[in-house]
């Protein structure tokens, strides 16, 4: 919505997201992925603030206890968020150990947080937890998540957009 600070996480998902925004809309967007960046800098519209820090070349995110404490210190009304791994009983995964306190300061900032996850991405686990299901307001995925997890996520009252 015009006015909304919103932060998009690194991934390839959420890269969707932020094509998606509408190109006239007046927002600032925080992020900390180089994918994203250059996506963002294609529109002089958005305000943008970028966390820096040591550039992860396979997570393409900028990393450092600086940009976390930035993030700490933002409000956000709403959280794009992606994950490699949704697990019903193990929860919100990543691959990188480094990516868990930038995630957590998200989600701890936000006030709408939304995760964008492929499909595929239920049922696996990695090694950094960084979230519960419930810890989400809604969840963003495609047609072929497997009936029990949609059946679970509405149970934790988390709003499912299966699209």
């Amino acid at each position: 919505r015009p006015g909304d600070t919103i932060i998009l996480d690194g991934g390839s998902t959420v890269e969707y997201v932020a094509r998606a925004i509408p190109p006239d809309l007046d927002i600032t967007v925080l992020c900390y992925s180089l994918n994203l960046l250059n996506i963002l800098c294609r529109n002089p519209n958005y305000k943008k603030i970028v966390s820096g820090g040591h550039y992860n070349d396979d997570s393409l995110m900028f990393e450092s206890a600086h940009g976390v404490e930035l993030i700490r210190s933002m409000r956000a009304s709403k959280a794009f968020m992606g994950a490699t791994g949704v697990n019903i009983n193990l929860g919100l995964t990543c691959k990188n150990l480094a990516e868990v306190q930038t995630k957590k300061a998200v989600i701890a900032s936000s006030d709408t947080r939304i995760l964008v996850v492929d499909s595929t991405k239920f049922g696996q686990v990695h090694i950094a937890h960084f979230a519960d299901l419930d810890d989400f307001d809604i969840i963003i995925t495609d047609t072929g998540i497997p009936e029990e997890y949609a059946r679970r996520i509405e149970e934790k009252q988390v709003l499912l957009h299966v699209v």
